[in-house]
C-alpha cells in the first residue's frame, strides 16, 4: 500500500511539471488563385460595350485584360479605350467650341493678344497618353482632347513613346498650364483642338513645337481644321532637313499603320 501510494504522489507531482498540449486547428488554404476576371465586370463573360462603364478607366482594364480587343473596346486600335467616357467622376458637358479667333500667318502663335484672351485650362494628371491626346480640367470640365493640325505616331511605332515623353516635358515646363483653341468634335466625341503652353513669358502652339521636334506628322488631310497649317508645314521641312525625331530613319505615318492593323 504504501509504495503505491508513493506511486501515485510521483505521478501526480510530474503531471505538474509539463504543460497540457493544445489541440491544433487546421485551417485548409485556398486550392485555387483568384481568376483574372474576378476584380473586372460581369459583362465580359459575354460582351462588354462602352456603355456598361461609368468611367475610361473601367473600360480600360478590360481592355487590358483582354489586349485582343475581343469586346471592341479600342474603336481606333491605339490601345486607349472608350475614350469618350470621363477619366473618373461625373460625366462632362463638352461645350460648344468657339469660333477659331487664329487666321494670322504662323508667326502670329507668338505673343498674340487672341491667345491670351483663350481659355486657360490644366492638363488632368497621368492623361497624356501619346503625343497628340490627353485630357483637360476647365472650369470643371473634363475634355478629351484630340490635337488639330498633328498626328503623332502610335505607342507601339517607333518614336511613340519619344513622342509622348516630349510632349509630358512641353506641358511640365508650363506647370502643365495651357490655352485652349478648340475647332471642332471628331466622331469619338473628342475636342479637335490648338494648345498653347507658355515659354518664358510667351504662349507657343504645342503642335508647332511637336512638328519641329519630329515628334509628330503635319496632318494635312485635315489642315483645313488647322488655323496654324502653315506653321506646322514650315515646322515638318524643317524637321525634315535636320532629320530629327521621326525623320532620322524611313518612318511610317501613324494613319498607314493604323490601316494595316
Amino acid at each position: 500500500m504504501r509504495k503505491r501510494i508513493l506511486a501515485l504522489t510521483l505521478v501526480f507531482v510530474l503531471s505538474g511539471c509539463f504543460p497540457q498540449r493544445q489541440p491544433t486547428t487546421f485551417t485548409p488554404s485556398p486550392s485555387t488563385a483568384p481568376s483574372k476576371t474576378a476584380s473586372l465586370p460581369d459583362c465580359v463573360n459575354s460582351d462588354c460595350n462602352c456603355s456598361d462603364f461609368a468611367t475610361q478607366q473601367e473600360g480600360q482594364a478590360v481592355l487590358n485584360a483582354f489586349p485582343n480587343d475581343p469586346h471592341r473596346l479600342d474603336g481606333d486600335s491605339d490601345g486607349i479605350a472608350c475614350e469618350s467616357l470621363p477619366i473618373g467622376g461625373a460625366t462632362a458637358t463638352i461645350p460648344q467650341p468657339p469660333p477659331s479667333p487664329i487666321t494670322s500667318p504662323p508667326t502670329t502663335v507668338i505673343n498674340n493678344p487672341s491667345v491670351a484672351n483663350l481659355p486657360t485650362c490644366s492638363v488632368k494628371q497621368g492623361s497624356v497618353y501619346d503625343g497628340d491626346t490627353l485630357w483637360l480640367n476647365c472650369s470643371g470640365q473634363q475634355l478629351k482632347i484630340r490635337f488639330a493640325c498633328v498626328d503623332a505616331p502610335e505607342n507601339k511605332q517607333p518614336g511613340g513613346i519619344e513622342s509622348r515623353d516630349h510632349l509630358r516635358s512641353l506641358l511640365s515646363n508650363s506647370n502643365n498650364q495651357v490655352k485652349v483653341n478648340a475647332i471642332t468634335t471628331d466622331r469619338y466625341d473628342r475636342t479637335v483642338a490648338e494648345l498653347f503652353f507658355l515659354r518664358g513669358n510667351q504662349w507657343q502652339l504645342v503642335q508647332k513645337y511637336q512638328t519641329k521636334e519630329g515628334m509628330v506628322w503635319g496632318y494635312e488631310k485635315y489642315k483645313s481644321d488647322c488655323p496654324s497649317w502653315e506653321a506646322i508645314a514650315l515646322a515638318q521641312q524643317q524637321a525634315q532637313q535636320a532629320k530629327r525625331g521621326i525623320w532620322a530613319g524611313n518612318p511610317t505615318p501613324p494613319w498607314e499603320w493604323r490601316k494595316n492593323r
